[in-house]
């Protein structure tokens, strides 16, 4: 959320105004399209004196990309990003004008990216470059009586890029080893459903280099360069009828052009009985493991058709809006630590067909704080990214943990078992600690978790005859509840640097002033001078680098 707001900071403080101006006949190429030529202004609306960008600042940026895309796109700075344009050319420098070929009666935006250095159209889609601003029209449409159209872009600097510093500087220390004489291999990917009833198709192919592309037939697309890799293009309009000559050639920077590519043969048929009525179906490939420590989890999920993409429920995506026929890789953006629920995908193919919605598997996405979490599942390693797996000593056992999961606790049984980490111990100013614990008798010193390997250091979680019981080497020791025996019982202590409070199924059982931050292991099962053992089962234990609230400390035990 605070990034939004920042976002919405910069768009009021740093929004210089692109004015486009289209002006003239405005007559169309085709039946549904007109040319239309749109002017830079870099005149600033009187409301936005406050802004700290000048008409001189954007004069640096010499590269002024323009693309015309459809209204339900949404922008980002990333502009490779996008599939369904249906315009794309560089303004030009001096003139500071553009021609554009722009559907009739089609809800629509202006994207519009700034680069500093003098880039072609093949630079900019045959490598990353660096965007300096970059901004959106509002949504608009012309028919065939607009004469005139005036748009204001508003434009966002992306972070970063204000340094006068060119950061990208080519150096050239080897020497020219021979011309490039091998010219791009083309190959079809995915060919076009025939018959069709859309009358854009998408088609993919794949080059072994990137270039520029040309299209032979009766096929043609404002996608003009290639990448190395799969191409995802989207033929211009097409009127109904066979397709059999279609080609496509790539041309590499050193000029060597490839075998034309033919595009396998395909009708267009857009009659109402051809009408396409077929939703894309979707199902899930690779679910999100589960608890991630990733905050922002890749997820892959199957299409049968290209489309839109729209997210619901706690999940989105900025940089993957758009889904091919076939897998499709998405990064969610930054989620909170937390349960994920209610997250879905659908995708909206080009009839405006929509998919059932898929259900992403739920997911839990772990706290940054947690140090180290064993859920006990098969084995005693830990599945935050700091990997501080434990050692088995004894006969330490796999049993049924509190869900009555098979295999998913361990077992001590007083005589030698015990887990143990004692290398990269990190040090803490405050910390929890939080267990699972069945025990199977009653005791003296018989230690779930310890911190040192000295008693007269650190603390442990034990038992004290009857009572659990929390011992610590400063502050005074903690009398909790009574322990009931083969019975799951959550335990929790936090220290937050000055009391330290424990807990019993999610419920401040005691606390005392002070406290300490002595750790030299992650020990359980076996108390800190290593004469007593622990004699029961363990379950899901946690260490996190903070103390956490109470409430917090409820959602653990309820969850």
């Amino acid at each position: 959320m605070g990034f939004k707001r920042m976002l919405r900071w910069m768009v009021l403080a740093l929004m210089p105004l692109f004015l486009f101006t289209g002006c003239g006949d405005l007559a169309p190429e085709m039946q549904d399209t007109r040319t239309v030529m749109l002017k830079m202004d870099l005149r600033q609306n009187s409301s936005l004196r406050r802004s700290q960008v000048s008409a001189a600042d954007l004069s640096a940026y010499n590269t002024h990309l323009i693309m015309v895309l459809p209204s339900w796109e949404r922008l980002s700075s990333d502009y490779r990003n996008y599939y369904n344009i249906f315009a794309e050319e560089l303004m030009d420098p001096v003139s500071k004008q553009v021609s554009l070929e722009i559907p009739l009666n089609t809800q629509l935006n202006i994207f519009a990216f700034l680069f500093k250095e003098n880039y072609s159209k093949y630079d900019l889609f045959t490598a990353i470059k660096e965007v300096g601003y970059y901004g959106e029209s509002p949504s608009f449409s012309i028919t065939g009586e607009t004469n005139n159209l005036s748009l204001a872009v508003s434009l966002t600097q992306v972070p970063g890029t204000d340094t006068e510093t060119d950061t990208e500087t080519d150096t050239d220390t080897g020497t020219d080893t021979g011309t490039d004489t091998t010219a791009p291999v083309l190959t079809e990917v995915t060919a076009i459903s025939s018959p069709t009833s859309d009358s854009t198709p998408d088609y993919t192919f794949k080059s072994t280099e990137a270039g520029i592309i040309s299209y032979g037939g009766l096929c043609s697309s404002v996608r003009t360069a290639a990448i190395s890799g799969d191409n995802i293009i989207i033929f211009d309009y097409l009127i109904d009828g066979n397709y059999p000559d279609c080609t496509i050639t790539v041309t590499d920077s050193a000029g060597n052009i490839s075998i034309p590519l033919p595009v396998t043969n395909f009708t267009v048929d857009t009659s109402s009985s051809n009408t396409d009525t077929t939703a894309p179906a979707l199902t899930e490939v690779t679910a999100i493991s589960s608890p991630t420590s990733d905050s922002t989890p890749d997820y892959t999920f199957k299409s049968t058709e290209a489309g839109t993409i729209s997210y619901g429920g706690s999940c989105e995506s900025d940089s993957h809006t758009y889904a091919i026929s076939g897998d499709n890789i998405i990064t969610f953006n930054t989620l909170t630590a937390g349960t994920y629920s209610d997250c879905t995908i659908t995708v909206t193919d080009s009839a405006g067909n929509i998919s059932t919605p898929l259900s992403v598997t739920d997911f839990t996405v772990m706290d940054p704080s947690l140090e180290a979490f064993y859920p006990f599942n098969g084995n005693a390693e830990d599945i935050t990214s700091n990997g501080r797996d434990l050692t088995v000593t004894g006969d330490t056992s796999l049993t049924f943990g509190k869900d009555n999961s098979s295999n998913s606790a361990y077992y001590f049984d007083g005589n030698g078992d015990y887990l143990e980490y004692v290398t990269n111990i990190p040090s803490f100013d405050n910390y929890t600690i939080s267990l699972w614990a069945k025990p199977a008798s009653s005791g003296t010193y018989e230690a779930m978790f310890s911190s040192y390997d000295n008693s007269n250091n650190g603390f442990q979680i034990d038992l004290n005859g009857n009572n659990f019981h929390i011992r610590k080497s400063s502050g005074g020791n903690i009398v909790l509840s009574t322990a009931q025996l083969e019975v799951w019982t959550f335990i929790a202590f936090t220290y937050d640097g000055t009391n330290s409070i424990g807990y019993i199924n999610s419920v401040s059982d005691n606390e005392s002033s002070g406290g300490t931050t002595e750790f030299n292991r992650f020990r359980i099962g076996r108390n800190r001078d290593g004469s007593t053992y622990f004699s029961g089962a363990i379950d899901e234990l946690r260490i996190y680098n903070r103390a956490l609230t109470a409430s917090e400390i409820a959602s653990l035990y309820a969850n």
